[in-house]
């Protein structure tokens, strides 16, 4: 009885040890220096920076996304100590309906030998709270993973699950080096600009040719209608050029939105297909493709070589047309959400479960 007694006392000093001396600080402006080394430090075996395809985030943009975090007015950050030693840091992000976690898709960042720990849970804890005082209802956050990662062995994804947050989204980017097309897939398609259709008649475009996804998941910018015209409307404003329908005859079937290069590169050297959809009655007629060509052409035409898309991982039908046209897998999207009330945030009709993440 006595030794139950002193192993169960030593099991409340390790917890106590555990969860008392390690604490979470509001960082001052004074701590940008320390704040960024730690983010560094706690980087450097992610596997995105050993990864050297051309579509691998570089080391010094995510370093200045997390200094712009930083200094971002709209942002709160924190440092988690550990009796005085840095451990980790996460950046929270104040938005319209929720609170966005990271200054990019790897936060929080803990150093290795504290992920075992609690610092990382302290860390969610504290932006969780601070998000609630702001009046939202949670956070959630993107963690994107290069192909061929077993999200399961990934300390940050584990993090989440542990913290009770619910895996809402399985996405997945693709890209492909791209070549000019002087012959469209469905002879039948003609292309015209979005100055011919008008904004508004696009934009019910979108909402028509999206309809049937939601089986697969509810993205507001494409199933929304008060949302759905905020990407086209932003692109239109720099880039209407991009932007297309596909007409048989005089009945238009499809859509594409496309940017080149993409915005958020600094050294660009990728279009991205923003937006390609097809009305359900026309579809299995090559108009996919015929709108993948011709926004290949556009990025070409642009001077540039390869071309980024998004797709649902259920989304079967789409994933088989990029894959026929050459796309590749360049990284895994999965979204996480944690929420205190019901609210009506942008998410799968059925959260994921942890057993469902596998390699691509």
């Amino acid at each position: 009885m006595h030794l139950k007694v002193l192993a169960v006392n030593s099991l409340l000093r390790d917890l106590e040890r555990e969860y008392s001396v390690i604490r979470t600080k509001i960082a001052e402006n004074e701590d940008e220096e320390l704040y960024l080394d730690v983010w560094k430090r706690a980087q450097a075996d992610s596997p995105w920076f050993q990864d050297h395809r051309p579509y691998a985030p570089i080391f010094k943009e995510e370093l200045d996304a997390a200094q712009a975090a930083f200094r971002d007015s709209n942002s709160k950050c924190w440092i988690v100590m550990d009796d005085g030693n840095a451990a980790g840091v996460l950046a929270c992000r104040k938005g319209k309906d929720i609170a966005r976690l990271g200054s990019g898709d790897r936060e929080p960042a803990v150093l290795p030998s504290y992920r075992p720990a609690s610092a990382g849970i302290k860390l969610l804890d504290a932006a969780l709270e601070w998000s609630i005082e702001q009046g939202l209802p949670g956070v959630f956050t993107l963690l994107k993973l290069p192909p061929g990662i077993d999200p399961r062995t990934q300390w940050h994804v584990e993090l989440c699950f542990q913290w009770g947050m619910k895996l809402t989204r399985l996405a997945v980017q693709l890209g492909a080096r791209i070549h000019k097309t002087e012959e469209y897939a469905n002879p039948q398609v003609r292309f015209k600009g979005v100055s011919y259709v008008g904004l508004d008649c696009f934009c019910d475009l979108i909402l028509r040719s999206f309809e049937s996804t939601r089986k697969f998941e509810y993205d507001p910018f494409v199933h929304d209608p008060f949302k759905v015209r905020s990407v086209p409307s932003r692109i239109y404003e720099t880039e209407p050029d991009g932007m297309f329908v596909a007409y048989i005859r005089d009945e238009p079937v499809g859509l594409v939105v496309t940017q080149a290069p993409i915005p958020v590169f600094k050294d660009p050297m990728c279009g991205l297909i923003a937006v390609i959809g097809v009305l359900p009655e026309y579809r299995e007629k090559k108009i996919g493709m015929s709108l993948l060509q011709k926004a290949h052409n556009y990025i070409i035409g642009k001077g540039y070589g390869y071309s980024f898309v998004g797709t649902s991982e259920s989304n079967v039908a789409s994933t088989a047309l990029y894959h026929g046209m050459g796309y590749h897998p360049v990284y895994r999207i999965l979204k996480f959400v944690k929420v205190i009330k019901d609210v009506n945030i942008p998410r799968d009709l059925l959260p994921h479960n942890f057993n469902e993440l596998c390699p691509l």
